[in-house]
């Protein structure tokens, strides 16, 4: 990926278009690729850091200044469990993808709070997508269920109603938090 890529991405383009009043911006583009360090090449490290966490810094320094001048913003970065955990399956470059989006929720939040922004993060657990539904193994499955305590795994719906929450005015007193969606995982 040569420096100059990153500029003239799809990503960088979006969001240099993005329009002069923006409300709220959820920054939830993500992938993934299981595989372990010693099989991982630099050309995927840098497609995950692009897509999982420069798109989060692109989108939030396009809509900021107009956030800025209306006084008012709400930022919630889609961050996961794997960043306070490490990931069980995936790679290392997805687990460091998502705590440096907590590291830049926080920052950015610390930055912006005079400013009329706030700035949240969410952590999601294991959520049943068609990801999980197509590449978890129903062994395997059953074994993560078994250690969540609400003894299931969560919903989308689960996880959009706590982004919309954070992007709420009843949240405007939250800033720099992250909320876990996890079923009660980290009480174990």
């Amino acid at each position: 990926m040569s420096a100059a890529a990153p500029r003239s991405s799809p990503a960088a383009a979006t969001a240099s278009a993005a329009p002069s009043k923006v409300d709220i911006l959820i920054n939830n583009a993500g992938m993934d690729h299981a595989v372990s360090i010693l099989d991982l090449e630099e050309d995927d490290w840098d497609r995950l850091m692009a897509v999982n966490l420069k798109s989060a810094f692109l989108f939030s320094k396009a809509v900021i200044p107009g956030m800025i001048e209306h006084g008012y913003g709400r930022i919630v970065c889609t961050s996961s469990s794997v960043a306070r955990r490490g990931a069980m399956n995936g790679g290392i470059h997805y687990g460091s993808t998502k705590g440096g989006m907590l590291g830049f929720a926080r920052t950015l939040a610390r930055q912006m709070a005079k400013t009329g922004i706030t700035v949240n993060a969410i952590a999601p657990g294991v959520i049943d997508t068609d990801l999980i539904r197509t590449h978890m193994k129903p062994e395997v499955r059953e074994m993560v269920i078994k250690d969540i305590p609400l003894g299931r795994l969560g919903d989308v719906s689960e996880v959009a109603k706590a982004a919309a929450f954070l992007a709420s005015d009843d949240a405007s007193y939250i800033t720099g938090a992250t909320l876990d969606i996890n079923g009660g995982f980290w009480i174990g």
